[in-house]
């Protein structure tokens, strides 16, 4: 194998994984995992031709056709599946598989987790609500009574006082 298509097949499976993998990169904008791999190459000076990217992912269909035993029809299809790998795509071996399930677990779990905490944080709310609503009641009670009126008369007076006795004792600590 020319060392070209070796070093094209290692960048584009890299980027293959990148994108397949949601990991975060430097190149998001990248829209596929060919372009994502022409990124890669053109910023260690080096040019990519779509030939060299369709023979580096002959050489992993190749590879992969001989580790797994694959027919002509397998090996075209993953040829075609490789090809069209954009962010978004899964990763397109059994792991994959299984990263993609345990993340929708995870996904489940952490949705069940928000509800159940959405559910608690609601009853909270509500109880509170209700106690407040019952203090109201009590203090507009109270403030509709005559007592209720003269606590309400001498805790305003307890507070003119306190004001003006304080203001009185600034006067004459001035003065003094």
């Amino acid at each position: 194998m020319p060392l070209e298509t070796v070093l094209v097949r290692a960048i584009w499976e890299f980027g293959v994984q990148l994108i397949t993998s949601a990991q975060p990169h430097p190149w998001p904008i990248s829209s596929s995992a060919v372009d994502l791999t022409a990124t890669m190459l053109g910023m260690v000076g080096r040019g990519i031709a779509e030939t060299e990217i369709r023979a580096a992912v002959d050489l992993f269909v190749q590879r992969e056709a001989a580790e797994f035993e694959l027919g002509l029809a397998e090996q075209q299809a993953l040829r075609l599946r490789l090809l069209a790998v954009t962010p978004g795509t899964a990763p397109v071996d059994i792991e994959g598989f299984r990263e993609l399930s345990e993340a929708l677990w995870r996904q489940r779990y952490q949705a069940s987790h928000l509800l159940a905490l959405m559910e608690w944080t609601e009853q909270i709310i509500q109880s509170r609500d209700k106690q407040l609503s019952k203090m109201d009641r009590e203090i507009q009670f109270y403030r509709s009574k005559l007592a209720g009126k003269a606590m309400l008369m001498a805790r305003e007076a307890y507070r003119v006082v306190g004001r003006d006795g304080r203001k009185f004792l600034r006067g004459r600590r001035k003065g003094s």
